[in-house]
C-alpha cells in the first residue's frame, strides 16, 4: 500500500521498508503472538544448546546457506531468529489528522477503520515507541 485515504479526507502514505513511521505499527492477536513467542523460545534454546555444547556448525548447517555460516555471528542468528516473533503481524496504520486506527481485513484484502470514541482529545501516537519510565500526564 503506498497510501490509504481514511474518511475524514487525510491521506496515510506507507513509505516501503520504513518502520520507523510514528503513524505505521503491527498487529497480531494474542494467540498468534503465543504461538510465535513459544517457537521463538524453542529456536533460542536450541540454538544456544548449540553454542553451549559445541555443535554450532551442525546447527548452522541445518538453518543457513553454507556460504552464510562463516560470517553469521550471535546477533545475527539471534535476530533471524527473534524476526520470526513478527511473521505473525500484519501493518495497521494510524490518521495523524482524526486518529482511526486502520486495521487490516482479515482476508487481507483491504483495512477497516476504527475512530476514538472522543477523536478530539484523543492523543495521537498509538504506534510511537513506548517508553513505561516516561512520566505522562495521562490518567488510567
Amino acid at each position: 500500500m503506498a497510501k490509504l485515504h481514511c474518511l475524514c479526507g487525510f491521506i496515510i502514505y506507507d513509505i516501503q521498508d520504513e518502520d520507523s513511521l510514528g503513524w505505521k505499527g503491527s498487529v497480531a492477536s494474542f494467540s498468534s503472538r503465543h504461538h510465535a513467542f513459544e517457537v521463538l523460545l524453542i529456536n533460542a534454546g536450541a540454538y544456544i544448546r548449540s553454542v553451549e555444547s559445541k555443535t554450532r556448525p551442525q546447527w548452522m548447517g541445518q538453518h543457513y546457506e553454507p556460504n552464510l555460516i562463516p560470517i553469521t555471528n550471535h546477533e545475527d542468528v539471534l535476530g533471524d531468529i527473534f524476526s520470526t516473533y513478527l511473521e505473525d503481524t500484519r501493518i495497521a496504520y494510524e490518521c495523524e489528522a482524526c486518529g482511526r486506527i486502520w486495521l487490516p481485513s482479515p482476508t487481507g484484502s483491504g483495512y477497516y477503520p476504527f475512530r476514538p470514541e472522543e477523536p478530539d482529545t484523543t492523543p495521537r501516537g498509538f504506534f510511537q515507541p513506548w517508553n513505561p519510565t516516561k512520566p505522562t500526564d495521562e490518567s488510567p
